[in-house]
């Protein structure tokens, strides 16, 4: 997966170094982005999305796993010009990989990813998406 276009996403969508609160902030989303690329990665049944609906439901994953209160912003579904609706089939299944993660074959990328090294960004609580009814 390009990690460049996830990386776009998430200056579009506001996401930028401008106080060093904020440059925590989106360390944390941009370590989270990168963990859940490489999740994304390592999965065959990812391929049958296409790369720009699994960037901007990576950073879905990521803005609502660091509780983020917008986790889908209007510039982000402006600039990825996806629906909520139609990215959250892609989400829901980064959710499903980041919950089976610690004991399969993604165990190497979740390991790396738990180090302080990455933010410890696979230690956050597996995120709760809303259903499509709750939209």
């Amino acid at each position: 997966m390009d990690l460049g276009l996830y990386r776009w996403y998430v200056r579009a969508s506001r996401c930028q170094n401008s106080h060093r609160e904020l440059a925590t902030v989106c360390l944390q989303v941009n370590q989270m982005c990168e963990y859940l690329s490489e999740l994304c990665l390592v999965d065959v049944t990812t391929s049958k999305h296409s790369l720009s609906l699994l960037s901007a439901a990576v950073l879905h994953v990521a803005l609502t796993a660091l509780g983020r209160a917008d986790s889908y912003p209007r510039t982000l579904a402006r600039h990825a010009r996806y629906k909520l609706e139609e990215v959250l089939p892609a989400a829901r299944h980064i959710v499903s990989l980041m919950r089976k993660a610690p004991e399969s074959s993604l165990r190497a990328v979740y390991k790396k990813h738990c180090s302080s090294k990455f933010g410890e960004v696979a230690k956050v609580e597996v995120p709760v998406l809303p259903e499509a009814a709750e939209l």
